[in-house]
């Protein structure tokens, strides 16, 4: 990820998505080693097919394949593919490529196809966040939450940003509403002490 004004988003991403500031050995190993995918079974597989394919290679950190994910999702569009699928991965793309502005106009463009997409909902948060619109973030991840409250990133997100702006008794919701989906996590955990004071203060 480019470096960013706020420290208060997580790296992670929802569903299959990580975004990794240093990507693990393995990855960075075969950066740079073209991949070249083929169809199977005699199916041609047009430039959205293999886009997609390679994007998801990409979000293990391989380079190479996330370049030519780019360019063929970027054609398919051209072509006329306006599917949520194919603009999540083309937002997800130019964003860990460090270019936020064509980032936010695929993640639109996929709410606009599918208003719950929780992915494009997380990440165009986590862009607002960083150009420092912590309302407009707040109100994406308060979406992606209710639409999946099982996504442990959104919700540890949008607790940071919620305590970030003064709200911290929507934060405390916000843990106390994510923590029975994953009570092992331990930044949840790091709320606790927050919690436990909290509720002392709302007993007096």
């Amino acid at each position: 990820m480019p470096t960013r004004a706020t420290t208060d988003i997580s790296h992670e991403q929802l569903t299959d998505h990580d975004i990794e500031r240093h990507p693990h050995e393995s990855t960075k190993r075969g950066s740079n080693r073209m991949v070249e995918l083929v169809s199977v079974a005699s199916v041609n597989s047009g430039d959205r097919e293999l886009g997609l394919a390679y994007a998801q290679i990409a979000e293990h950190g391989d380079q190479a394949s996330g370049e030519r994910a780019l360019a063929l999702l970027k054609q398919a569009e051209r072509e006329g593919a306006t599917d949520a699928a194919l603009h999540v991965r083309l937002g997800f793309l130019e964003q860990i490529s460090g270019t936020p502005d064509p980032a936010q106009r695929e993640y639109r463009a996929a709410l606009a196809e599918n208003a719950f997409e929780s992915t494009a909902l997380a990440n165009l948060a986590v862009i607002d966040a960083a150009k420092g619109d912590a309302a407009e973030a707040v109100d994406l991840l308060e979406r992606a939450a209710a639409t999946d409250p099982s996504q442990t990133a959104a919700g540890l997100d949008l607790a940071f940003l919620q305590c970030r702006i003064g709200e911290k008794a929507q934060a405390m919701q916000t843990i106390e509403l994510a923590e029975p989906f994953n009570p092992d996590n331990a930044a949840l955990h790091e709320f606790s002490p927050y919690r436990e004071v909290r509720r002392a203060d709302l007993r007096y």
